[in-house]
């Protein structure tokens, strides 16, 4: 019976390997594309760090309205800094 148990499980186990590979390429493609589209923004927002530090600012701080195109809450951000 131990034998019949654990060949069946084995066999359900391949099951879910089987569905598991192309989720995993689905998922991996969906990663890839967010990263592709969220990549300007991101730059964007990088070169504005790095051009505070060029100035000086010990502490760069991110300013929202510097971005008037993306859609940025602009009561989330204290720039008090």
């Amino acid at each position: 019976w131990f034998l019949w148990a654990s060949r069946s499980a084995s066999r359900r186990h391949i099951r879910v390997l089987f569905l598991q590979i192309p989720m995993m390429g689905i998922l991996a493609i969906v990663n890839l594309l967010a990263i592709t589209m969220l990549f300007p923004v991101g730059l964007r927002v990088l070169n504005d760090f790095r051009a505070q530090l060029k100035q000086g600012k010990e502490h760069p701080v991110f300013d929202p309205a510097k971005f008037p195109d993306l859609d940025i809450d602009l009561t989330a951000w204290n720039n008090k800094g």
